[in-house]
């Protein structure tokens, strides 16, 4: 694709050299062979000579704010980025376009009588300069030197050097880069199926689906037009301030693997399960599940108020030392190849210790990859566990089989189609736990499939009302279908069968709390049952409201499951959310809209400072 289109550009600057000039390349940020990377490049209109320090000042300034952001920041390596200095005869660009002034493009306000659209008129000088001068570019970045706000998307993303510039670039270029549309309704003459526009509003089967649940994600109606969806409530498709979402993200990593030929795109899996082993007072080993397509992983640890690198290993283990003795640590992962990279996972905390005491019996036994002769035992981390002994009942009695530092074991050998049963105790330099009640796993006879499923994991909901929910969970490898069970009446009731990894609930009491669990099926058989996932409706009655007590100052809803409102008349007011041991999970200064998404914490009592040139006020709140 980049072969074709640099074959493109050499035509097109054989064509134009004539009518377009040649200027001076500045390199911003190389990271490799233009034919290899995807390569931004910037010009810049209503710079005089006199301001090409300033305009490139300008640039980097953009540059680094762009490769600070989500999911930028995560594909960094894969873009160069260059600045042509084309000069113009003055400053700024045109308040309208009936009064121009005289730079290089013809940039000027007020297109389509909007005051804020800001266009260069000489559109097709833009890309003659780009391509005499950068004739491997794929993305044209059009900087105005005025401090008016300002900008437009399209072919060439186009924004002012107001203060706001920086947010508003990101969103011209999700609109050029990535051909994203508004979140916000912009008319029914720019409606059309985008990645984040549709108007399938089945949570099943719209294009998003398999990200429905994430951070905020679900099927949203445009309030001024209700035919047609929207995947989240405040991304920066939306709002300048806000992150882009979820969808946005994963389209802009797509189109970048596009561009640098990798069939298809896609992004890598977040690292999931994760657990401790080997829990020392100053150490611990670090595990998580491998991703596909991941060559190594960032691990990172929770380290005065930040959180830092600490190695990238190439296996899906990781082991700290050095640790304060018997403290609280807290550590995530995230998926890594050579031209990706996934978000980190949510944090694990792990609590060190002397094993002053003998550790507690294992519980949570279970089995998977399930064969005619063998299977893979598995259990929940015991705490001060430095190992685990394994038995199976054999003639009448039960053997040891092995040890294992991890909290799994593969027993291998076995008589096909035959009921085993295994049993595990914890282990540390202070002695042993009892032996775990047993648990039984039926192995195959062959045919069919030859693995059951695994335990669905990763349980979560979305779309919540007052009467009903959309179930998720992480795919099982192998899995045909999945049973969908509720708790009602003080047992387990199943619902349906599901053939996908979402299933909706509706019917159901207004405000009440919900159980709910999943196993995985295939022809081999089913899995155990997930553990279960509470979810708490909302309620057709007003959202409760905490009064600050300062100017009918309020936020609400209390507890909050998502999004967070901020009731009042503040300027610009700097938010910190907080938990009551002083971590900081947010932190950011709010514009006009004064909303928090929250979706990304876990569940317990938060605290919330909002300080601003009036007030620094602290309350607390719960997030269910």
């Amino acid at each position: 694709m980049k072969k074709a289109k640099l074959l493109l550009m050499v035509i097109l600057v054989l064509s134009q050299c004539l009518q377009a000039q040649n200027f001076e390349v500045i390199n911003i940020m190389n990271n490799g062979s233009t034919s290899k990377k995807v390569n931004i490049v910037f010009l810049g209109d209503g710079y005089q000579s006199h301001e090409m320090n300033k305009y490139l000042t300008d640039v980097r300034k953009v540059t680094d704010s762009y490769f600070k952001t989500a999911p930028y920041n995560s594909i960094k390596t894969s873009f160069n980025v260059f600045a042509i200095k084309a000069p113009s005869n003055a400053s700024g660009a045109g308040r309208t376009p009936q009064s121009p002034v005289d730079n290089y493009f013809g940039s000027t306000y007020g297109y389509a009588g909007m005051d804020r659209l800001l266009v260069a008129s000489k559109t097709s000088l833009v890309t003659q300069v780009a391509n005499a001068n950068t004739p491997y570019y794929d993305q044209i970045f059009l900087i105005v030197n005025d401090s008016k706000y300002g900008g437009s998307g399209g072919e060439i993303a186009t924004f002012s050097t107001h203060t706001d510039a920086l947010g508003l670039a990101l969103h011209e270029a999700g609109h050029s880069y990535a051909k994203l549309a508004d979140e916000y309704w912009a008319g029914s003459q720019y409606a059309a199926e985008k990645a984040n526009l549709t108007q399938n509003g089945d949570a099943i089967t719209v294009k998003w689906n398999k990200l429905i649940g994430k951070n905020g994600v679900g099927v949203y109606k445009h309030e001024e037009s209700p035919s047609w969806y929207r995947p989240h409530q405040n991304c920066k498709m939306r709002y300048l301030n806000s992150t882009f979402c979820e969808v946005c993200q994963n389209e802009i990593k797509t189109i970048t693997n596009d561009l640098l030929g990798n069939s298809g795109g896609g992004t890598l899996g977040v690292p999931t399960n994760l657990s401790a082993s080997n829990i020392t007072s100053t150490s611990f080993s670090a595990n998580w599940n491998t991703s596909t397509g991941a060559t190594s992983y960032d691990v990172q640890l929770y380290e005065n108020g930040t959180w830092t690198t600490k190695g990238s290993p190439a296996t899906n283990t990781y082991n700290f030392t050095g640790l304060q003795p018997n403290s609280e640590q807290h550590f995530r992962v995230r998926s890594v190849n050579s031209t990706n990279s996934s978000d980190y996972s949510n944090y694990l905390a792990v609590n060190l210790t002397s094993n002053s005491t003998i550790p507690a019996t294992p519980s949570g036994l279970n089995s998977s990859n399930v064969t005619a002769t063998s299977f893979t035992a598995n259990w929940n981390q015991s705490t001060g566990a430095t190992s685990y002994d394994t038995q199976l009942w054999e003639n009448g009695a039960w053997k040891t089989k092995g040890s294992s530092t991890a909290n799994t074991y593969s027993f291998t050998g076995l008589v096909s189609a035959s009921t085993q049963y295994f049993r595990v105790r914890a282990t540390n330099s202070k002695g042993s736990s009892e032996y775990s009640d047993y648990s039984t796993v039926k192995l195959l006879s062959g045919g069919g499939q030859t693995t059951i499923p695994s335990t669905p994991s990763g349980l979560n909901a979305s779309n919540i009302l007052s009467s009903s929910f959309t179930a998720n969970w992480t795919a099982s490898s192998g899995a045909t279908s999945y049973d969908v069970q509720l708790w009602e009446n003080g047992a387990w009731k199943t619902k349906e069968s599901s053939t996908t990894n979402t299933y909706n609930f509706t019917g159901l009491a207004s405000a009440s709390t919900q159980y709910f669990r999943i196993r995985a099926t295939n022809s081999a058989g089913s899995s155990d049952y997930s553990n279960w996932k509470s979810i708490q409706l909302g309620s057709t009655q007003a959202p409760p409201i905490l009064n600050i007590g300062y100017k009918n100052l309020v936020i609400y809803p209390n507890p909050v499951s998502d999004v967070l409102y901020i009731k009042g008349n503040l300027e610009n007011p700097f938010i910190r959310v907080m938990d009551i041991y002083g971590n900081i999970f947010l932190q950011k200064t709010l514009g006009d809209n004064l909303m928090l998404d929250l979706s990304h914490l876990d569940p317990k009592i938060y605290i919330l400072n909002i300080q601003s040139k009036e007030i620094n006020k602290t309350i607390r709140f719960i997030k269910k």
